[in-house]
């Protein structure tokens, strides 16, 4: 199975670890012991050798994360900022999939649960729009968060059509027969619209599970149990057949094998998603087009019509309700095509609501939908995750190998219990493409740092008498300095004992808005005597690099790239003002 836009993940379970939270009515248990809980892996028991208890209140170093050390002034670092308690909640505006006029409301109801929610909560936000952007890591201070929330990081590209969009569609249709137009016609015309929707719900579901993949890799290195609150109008993560078309299969797609690898991911980092729908109790596309049309009675009647002629249910058995399910009079009811539009659109729900359910289940979280309250779903969301216990023990396997572990949690005193599904022995396989990806990835403005190999880098003016390239061509020369710690470089062992290594070094300059003002890239091959590799094993190697730099306030994205065993990092300067 491809990987896409994720660091390379070896996870040879030696030992297991599953994060289960406890309810009982719908409230967190507290205070339960080793012995009541039993875990079970492909249906054998275990012998629980590790558990512990964890509150929003539990510090991080009950997790094992030791204090960072304080950098200095003007050195930066892809270390991971890690919260202060073992709980670490990332909140994911997802731009892509909701409706323009969506978000702006969503955004306007989580500016004011932010504002309220307890100092000490940490708490990231990323956005998701063509690319996945990292607005703000992980921060206590209500103020920032809110500042984040209102900032121009925010993205609002969308790639999500309203309701209303098909309503028309239909309404076109229905011209269009009415000016002459054959059924020919007609059919090719609804095969095109399908398959341009289907092209758009292949790159939304290409760019989403990227971003989810990405964040699974950089969530991974943060210790303990990590609660994704994914706020999204749209899952993209099913397209249904019509066999209304000629060619039904043709726009049919299936991403069940993506989003459980997907799930995979985010098991093994630890991260249980909690998609909270944000699109709440929109409308039928006949609702949704009222406001639009000359006859709301005609809409209303066109729901009936749909009921009646399906028994009361669509065809994937979801009720559909009217306040007209009988007793019109003949000719009130809108044309069928509107029916159809509406039938599709509940269709299409149904299959994002499985999606939905599927990615919570499969990581041990769980689905927030069916409210216009998006903001108290959020609050829920963030409680939910918020208490929990690791369960851990040590698995008898023969060979590690890719299949995949079911897994299932049963408590002694009948409670319920949510966890991930299960984990894959062995997630180290890597697709041939996935370096190429990873370096894409890796140098997205504002994206999450990448710390499988880390790095320290600070930036300096390079004195104005000294001979650079690019010099006087619109920008001024600045210089980047890495120090590399030896220990995180993958050296080979050369003739006499002497190691080399392949690095390629990344600086890339973004405006305000991201777009890309400059980049540099250079590959160096590091020689070290035998003598000076056991000296300096445990010391750091220091590496420049140029850059022209616009005049201005800009950020820099720099990468280190091993090319000898894939390893990167990856972190951003926020803000360097050139230009005097």
């Amino acid at each position: 199975m491809p990987l896409s836009a994720i660091p390379r993940i070896e996870a040879h379970a030696n030992l297991v670890l599953v994060d289960v939270v406890v309810t009982h009515r719908g409230r967190h248990v507290k205070g339960l012991s080793a012995g009541d809980f039993q875990v079970y892996d492909n249906g054998r028991l275990q012998p629980i050798t590790v558990f512990e208890e964890h509150t929003a209140e539990t510090p991080i170093a009950a997790n094992g994360a030791g204090v960072e050390p304080r950098l200095p002034p003007g050195v930066y670092s892809d270390r991971p900022k890690y919260p202060e308690t073992g709980v670490a909640t990332v909140l994911l505006l997802d731009a892509l999939n909701t409706p323009v006029t969506d978000q702006l409301f969503v955004r306007k109801q989580l500016v004011k649960l932010l504002s309220r929610i307890p100092q000490g909560a940490p708490l990231a936000i990323f956005a998701l729009g063509t690319q996945l952007r990292m607005v703000q890591g992980f921060d206590a201070n209500t103020n920032a968060l809110v500042r984040a929330m209102r900032s121009r990081k925010m993205v609002r590209a969308s790639m999500v059509r309203r309701p209303e969009y098909q309503a028309s569609l239909e309404h076109e249709s229905q011209d269009i027969i009415e000016l002459g137009a054959t059924q020919s016609g007609l059919q090719a015309l609804r095969q095109f619209e399908a398959d341009q929707m289907s092209s758009r719900a292949d790159l939304r579901v290409k760019i989403t599970l990227e971003a989810l993949n990405g964040l699974a890799a950089y969530l991974r290195l943060v210790p303990g149990r990590k609660n994704l609150i994914w706020v999204s109008g749209s899952f993209p993560f099913a397209f249904y057949r019509d066999d209304t078309l000629e060619a039904p299969l043709e726009p049919e797609r299936e991403y069940a094998a993506d989003i459980a690898w997907t799930a995979a991911l985010m098991s093994a980092a630890r991260v249980a998603v909690y998609p909270v729908n944000a699109d709440g109790l929109d409308g039928l596309p006949s609702t949704s087009a009222m406001e639009s049309s000359s006859d709301a009675s005609n809409v209303m009647n066109n729901n009936a019509l749909k009921a009646l002629a399906n028994g009361g249910k669509a065809r994937n058995g979801m009720s559909l309700t009217s306040s007209t399910t009988g007793g019109a009079t003949p000719g009130t009811f809108a044309e069928p095509s509107m029916a159809e539009a509406d039938l599709k659109f509940m269709e299409q729900k149904q299959s994002e609501l499985e999606s939905m359910q599927a990615l919570a289940q499969d990581t041990g979280g769980q689905v927030f939908t069916g409210t216009n309250d998006i903001g108290s779903a959020v609050a829920e969301a963030m409680r939910a995750g918020a208490d929990y216990y690791t369960v851990g023990y040590v698995p008898e396997f023969r060979r590690h190998d890719e299949s995949f572990h079911r897994l299932k949690v049963k408590m002694m005193n009948g409670d319920h219990a949510d966890y991930r599904s299960g984990y894959y022995a062995d997630t180290s396989a890597v697709d041939p493409h996935a370096g190429h990806v990873q370096m894409a990835a890796a140098i997205l403005d504002d994206g999450p740092p990448v710390s499988d190999l880390r790095f320290e880098v600070k930036m300096d003016r390079v004195d104005r008498s000294a001979r650079v390239a690019g010099k006087g061509l619109g920008g001024e020369p600045w210089q980047v300095e890495y120090s590399i710690p030896v220990q995180q470089v993958d050296f080979e062992r050369a003739a006499g004992g002497s190691r080399t290594a392949k690095l390629e070094m990344v600086a890339v300059a973004y405006d305000a808005n991201g777009r890309n003002l400059k980049f540099a890239d250079e590959r160096a091959e590091v020689r070290l005597p035998a003598k000076f590799y056991q000296r300096e094993a445990h010391g750091a190697m220091p590496i420049q690099q140029k850059i022209v730099v616009p005049k201005g306030t800009v950020q820099v994205r720099v990468v280190v790239h091993d090319l000898q065993d894939g390893k990167i990092g990856a972190t951003q300067i926020p803000v360097l003002r050139t230009g005097g």
